[in-house]
């Protein structure tokens, strides 16, 4: 029913993607699907496989999260599920309606991860910062060596990887290295600049 989940987690471990994203649609309304694995201090419910957060395309503000692996959806709040998703209550046929949107759900989840539309980049960018206090914004400065011992969180590689491809693929190898973003145009620097920085930031 699901079982496309477990493929493309697969595949976001292999390639090192933490935070994916899919288009899907329920009575007329289009989600933005965020598939985010858990982080190592996260809590994660028995059997899941990752997390999926439903963003309503028209108001960014209307989200719903479930848990789930490649069969069933896990500690599902039925009667909230049902408000979210404008699914009417039809007594003894609850468990249809679950099964059906799962079904649907199903038919759409890719098995890869794939290339990103300006849109979808836009859309993973801003949740990322929205998980994050430091490190926000779209303009890549320039990088760091991090201290003995620490390694660049999943989700600024993640961001790096989306927004700058030509900065990222120079230090995807060395964890050791992150990056470090601005909300202001102005820092924004080119590869040549940020590789110069670098250099003489470690001599």
């Amino acid at each position: 029913m699901l079982s496309n989940l477990k493929e493309l987690v697969s595949n976001m471990k292999k390639n090192d993607w933490v935070i994916d994203l899919f288009n899907f649609e329920f009575n007329g309304i289009r989600y933005f699907v965020f598939v985010q694995l858990y982080s190592e201090d996260e809590r994660k419910p028995q059997y899941s496989l990752a997390k999926l957060l439903f963003i309503d395309s028209n108001d960014n503000d209307r989200k719903f999260l479930i848990h789930s692996n490649s069969k069933v959806f896990l500690e599902l709040n039925v009667r909230a599920f049902r408000e979210f998703f404008h699914i009417p209550y039809v007594e003894n046929h609850v468990g249809d309606a679950i099964v059906n949107f799962q079904e649907r759900l199903g038919n759409v989840i890719p098995i890869l991860v794939t290339k990103k539309t300006n849109q979808e980049i836009v859309q993973i960018v801003n949740h990322i910062d929205s998980n994050q206090q430091r490190n926000r914004g779209t303009y890549l400065s320039h990088v760091i060596r991090l201290p003995q011992g620490n390694h660049r969180r999943c989700l600024t590689d993640n961001k790096a990887k989306l927004l700058r491809p030509d900065v990222y693929n120079h230090f995807a190898d060395d964890k050791t290295i992150s990056f470090c973003f601005f909300e202001d145009e102005n820092r924004e620097n080119d590869l040549i600049r940020i590789l110069e920085l670098f250099e003489r930031g470690n001599h």
